[in-house]
């Protein structure tokens, strides 16, 4: 009966909508694979992506960066929220993200106009992963996002 009961009290939980049901749900809409279901002749799948500055809940600088070794993670600048940056370290990810924002973390991320960088997203704890295991999940999630980047600019 107590087991019962806790079952049915968890499984509310999980139903119950809060503040931020509505604002997950659309994000998980956006970030979704779907069917173009208006035009009956063309069903085309497409993905929409999360535009950050209109999509995005709360200010860049209030992520949370998980502590541990070994990252790999996309940066975007909070001047111009369109340029991501992906990269991979063998260390703790603020420390990285510090040089970055000092503009040492790399070529591509030390132009002052772009300064200073956040995290949007990161893989944790690859700290066991070799250099170049590192790099190739590095070089995936780019051919991953470019390509993505592709199939946008060719949507209407």
């Amino acid at each position: 009966d107590d087991i019962e009961g806790a079952a049915i009290r968890l499984y509310e939980t999980f139903i119950r909508r809060n503040q931020w049901t509505g604002c997950i749900e659309e994000r998980i809409a956006n970030l979704s694979i779907s069917h173009d279901n208006h035009n009956s002749t063309n069903n085309n799948i497409h993905t929409r992506t999360l535009h950050l500055v209109r999509d995005f809940p709360f200010k860049l600088t209030h992520q949370h960066i998980p502590k541990g070794d070994g990252f790999v993670y996309m940066l975007c600048s909070h001047k111009d929220p369109s340029y991501i940056y992906i990269g991979q370290t063998s260390r703790k990810l603020r420390e990285r993200l510090n040089e970055h924002n000092s503009g040492r973390g790399s070529k591509t991320t030390k132009n002052p106009a772009y300064l200073p960088w956040a995290p949007v997203a990161c893989i944790a704890n690859m700290g066991k992963l070799t250099k170049s295991e590192r790099e190739d999940l590095e070089r995936k999630w780019k051919v991953r996002n470019n390509e993505q980047e592709h199939n946008m600019a060719k949507l209407p």
